[in-house]
């Protein structure tokens, strides 16, 4: 969905590359220290004040040493190979050769996605998250991944990990596959009933599952992956796009 047509249907869609939502949302905890010290120094205050300022400081400054963690991981990924943690993987011929292997057959989605998601179930019939799924792919059809099959696999699960970790608990989310309407290529669409509002996210209070699906977005839109994702009604979506393997 476009961000024109997601302002028609009433949606809201996501604003900003990772490292731009990043850098925003730092800027706010910054800010907030900055001026409770500002004040704090302003004039001569009880000692009462000076310990409220230093606890919400400890408060801040946690929320930064997040954010430049995920700042961290999102600037790796940009500098190196596909990696989901952004680490430089030496590999070695034998490798080198099962990659290109993988390359000229192409990677088969429905089945990589149906063994993450048995991986993933443990965690959402913990959070009574009922997960369905729909695998509407011709079989065998493969797909584009300008890396290793690993690590498509390990953003791949980041991402539906950290969906899970916003979804409602006692909600359901689902999961489909099918050959994209315009253009071609396959889409994943992913629907969950959020627990927060992205106006949380937009004063900078991103929680770790967001900050987890704007780390697996850098590193999927690195290997050739479209990423969109708008809300509605309470409702998320995310939608991933790849090309099919000619």
């Amino acid at each position: 969905m476009s961000s024109r047509s997601a302002e028609a249907s009433g949606a809201k869609a996501e604003g900003g590359r990772p490292l731009e939502q990043l850098l925003h949302a730092l800027n706010q905890p910054l800010t907030g220290l900055q001026c409770a010290l500002e004040v704090a120094l302003a004039a001569e205050r009880p000692v009462e004040h000076y310990v409220g300022v230093l606890r919400e400081g400890l408060k801040l400054t946690e929320r930064m040493y997040v954010l430049v963690g995920a700042l961290r991981a999102v600037a790796e990924i940009a500098d190196s190979p596909q990696s989901p943690a952004g680490e430089i993987e030496q590999e070695q011929e034998a490798e080198g050769e099962q990659k290109e292997s993988e390359e000229r057959k192409g990677i088969e989605l429905a089945g990589l996605l149906a063994e993450i998601v048995e991986d993933l179930r443990p965690v959402a019939e913990a959070k009574r998250v009922r997960i369905r799924t729909h695998w509407a792919l011709p079989a065998r059809l493969g797909v584009t991944w300008k890396g290793k099959k690993s690590c498509l696999t390990g953003l791949l699960f980041r991402t539906l990990e950290s969906t899970l970790g916003l979804a409602e608990g006692g909600s359901e989310m689902e999961i489909a596959t099918r050959i994209h309407s315009a253009g071609g290529g396959v889409a994943v669409h992913v629907h969950w009933l959020g627990r927060r509002a992205w106006e949380e996210a937009a004063g900078g209070e991103y929680s770790r599952p967001e900050l987890g699906l704007l780390v697996a977005r850098a590193g999927l839109e690195k290997g050739g992956v479209r990423w969109e994702r708008s809300r509605q009604e309470g409702l998320d979506r995310l939608k991933l796009r790849l090309e099919v393997q000619a």
